[in-house]
């Protein structure tokens, strides 16, 4: 039986093992596995995708899928963990688990198995909402055919179904009116008018009515006002206090760094403790950038307060201490650091990867060979691990390694790369950059991309396949080209 720790999470295998390099979505887990039997190998993946072993839940999912259709493994092996997990999950929000995500790689991927298994599970899956909509975005001939007339008979004879299909109509329709024109064009609402809703709607009036017989999406979406870059250049600091709000929280703090001055100090000092949360926010982004004395004890106290405080005010708290002078804050920040309560440690870490010297190397390293931070325990793994980074040719940092190798969370692994490749870039790129072009973890692969000796056997066989990827972030396959330019072959 899996082991699972106090909070519920799977406990993983050995940094060193293939399980547990592959629960880690290691590169180097991914080369080994197609170098042993698939027979060997198949178990490992469905103790990974049936035991899901992320910290992070939104973390790559192709990696598995990758792995599955490399190694030839028959899809017929996850039915029932398809089925068996359907039952164990309620209907309450975005529910699906890791099973079912492999199976969505798996159908992008092209994997015609995958996609017949997604369409039977609409006949009873819990999240046929979600299947409908990937089924939708596939290009896969087929992948519709039928559907509406297996949803429509599905909620035809489940009243509870309809139900839920009504509460997730008028949520949605909700979200939609409130939203701005822009989040309307590229959010997947559940509502008649985006596809691939659209589409069934106009195949299957019984389907359609569905939609109709909520009632509320008869009405036309009211037009929601978005304050724009333009609207707000021209605002005074006070005017921006006054009118900032969760559409125009970016474009305010944008005038507000370049307009803001001692005069307004005061005014900013008062907006801490107004009852609006966006101007709260934006009062310590103008406070960051005064990095006054005054300033710096009026966002100080902000983390003081402790853990009750909303945590967008203390993320921006934490932002504008480190945009703050460095004569202003480091002291603070050492100590804070090395206390055992978190927002301290959250804080403290903030403004060591803005400011840290030299001098607080051994600090940081000594953070690193601490079993809590590295078991994620405290707070401090990623902001030493950025700090690190700053000094570049700094030399090797073993205990930076140890954390690209054994770190439960894939994020943290990509940190550790970026740092490595910034203080010792001619060792990361001989022994770490080849295998990050497989790893799961978006950072990690970025990295291996841009450093990655291209006389290495298979480095540009690999950076060809990315490339040509046209599921992969377009920011890795920009890198990928770019190293791929003037090679011949």
């Amino acid at each position: 039986m899996t082991e699972r720790d106090d909070e519920g999470r799977v406990v993983l295998a050995d940094p060193d093992s293939l399980l547990g390099m592959l629960q880690r979505g290691r590169g180097k887990g991914y080369l080994m596995a197609l170098e042993r039997p698939p027979q060997e190998v198949w178990p490992l993946l469905l103790e990974c995708i049936t035991n899901d072993p992320r910290m992070d839940r939104l973390f790559e999912r192709r990696y598995y899928g990758s792995l599955i259709l490399r190694t030839g493994m028959d899809l017929k092996l996850l039915q029932p963990l398809v089925e068996e997990g359907d039952t164990r999950r309620d209907n309450a929000g975005w529910r699906v688990d890791m099973v079912l995500s492999t199976l969505e790689s798996l159908a992008r991927q092209g994997s015609s198995q995958a996609v017949e298994m997604l369409r039977d599970y609409l006949r009873y899956g819990i999240e046929w909402v979600w299947a409908t909509q990937v089924l939708g975005e596939l290009d896969s001939p087929g992948a519709m055919e039928g559907i509406d007339e297996i949803l429509f008979h599905r909620i035809s004879n489940d009243p509870g179904l309809y139900r839920q299909l009504q509460d997730q109509i008028e949520e949605a329709w909700a979200g939609y009116c409130r939203a701005d024109e822009e989040t309307r064009r590229r959010w997947p609402f559940l509502l008649p008018m985006c596809e691939p809703w659209k589409r069934l709607c106009s195949k299957n009036d019984g389907f359609a009515r569905f939609f109709l017989r909520v009632g509320e999406p008869c009405d036309p979406p009211r037009a929601v006002p978005k304050m724009s870059d333009v609207d707000v250049a021209d605002l005074s600091v006070e005017e921006l206090l006054s009118w900032v709000n969760g559409t125009s929280l970016s474009a305010c703090r944008q005038v507000l760094v370049r307009k803001v001055s001692l005069e307004d100090e005061t005014r900013l000092l008062e907006s801490l403790s107004s009852d609006n949360t966006y101007q709260v926010l934006l009062a310590l982004c103008g406070l960051g950038k005064l990095g006054t004395l005054t300033a710096f004890e009026a966002v100080k106290s902000c983390i003081v307060a402790g853990e009750g405080i909303n945590g967008m005010v203390r993320g921006a708290a934490c932002r504008a201490l480190g945009a703050m002078p460095s004569s202003r804050t480091l002291g603070t920040a050492r100590q804070w650091f090395t206390r055992t309560e978190w927002h301290f440690q959250l804080a403290g870490g903030c403004i060591l990867e803005h400011h840290a010297t030299l001098a607080d190397v051994p600090l940081l390293i000594e953070a690193l060979r601490t079993p809590e931070t590295i078991q994620g325990k405290d707070f401090r793994l990623s902001s030493t691990i950025r700090a690190l980074a700053r000094f570049k040719g700094f030399g090797r940092i073993p205990e930076v390694e140890r954390v690209f190798c054994g770190a439960d969370d894939g994020f943290d692994r990509g940190l550790a790369a970026e740092t490595m490749a910034s203080t010792a870039p001619d060792h990361f790129t001989h022994e770490f950059a080849f295998e990050c072009l497989w790893d799961c973890e978006w950072c990690a692969c970025k990295v291996g991309c841009a450093m990655v000796d291209l006389s290495t056997p298979g480095a540009i066989e690999r950076l060809k396949e990315i490339v040509s990827d046209p599921s992969e972030e377009d920011d890795i396959r920009r890198i990928a080209e770019n190293r791929l330019d003037g090679v011949v072959g």
